[in-house]
């Protein structure tokens, strides 16, 4: 996990650094954005490199990683919507950049726990945290099945 935080800490210094530089200001409208930048680029981003980093280092199976990866994405980032945005708003109004590493860090080092959880959880639903109605799980896990069936569709 050291090797995949490495990587990950690395580019996500770079991109934050790079989205104060866009959008400067600590106002409402401005943390707003660097939320949903955060949130929409960083990561999806940060899920694919756990899964795959993990994967990879652990036994080398792409396939394995991807296979993974493929079933827990949504878990992860549905849990990610309820960890890192209001994190991320104390972090972005509120803390200058020389604390942010730190506050980061220790948020992080939480996060770690769940996302162990969940990554060595043979099934694990995110219906054991938080319970959510029918309908709405059917319409966030459908696109996911029909891209799975387009794909398959294609690549028999």
């Amino acid at each position: 996990m050291a090797i995949v935080g490495l990587a990950l800490g690395s580019a996500q210094h770079f991109f934050y650094r790079y989205i104060d530089q866009i959008l400067p200001k600590r106002t409402f409208q401005s943390v707003c954005r660097k939320i949903f930048l955060d949130q929409i680029i960083a990561s999806p981003c940060a899920i694919f490199i756990f899964f795959y980093g993990l994967g990879l280092l652990e036994d080398g199976n792409f396939a394995g990683a991807h296979s993974e990866m493929k079933h827990k994405f949504f878990t992860i980032y549905v849990m990610d919507w309820m960890v890192w945005p209001p994190t991320q708003y104390l972090n972005f109004a509120y803390l200058s950049a020389k604390y942010r590493v730190v506050y980061i860090n220790f948020v992080t080092m939480l996060y770690d726990v769940f996302l162990s959880y969940v990554k060595y959880t043979k099934e694990f639903h995110l219906s054991q945290l938080v319970s959510f109605p029918d309908w709405m799980v059917k319409c966030a896990t459908r696109p996911l099945a029909l891209t799975e069936a387009a794909f398959h569709a294609h690549h028999p």
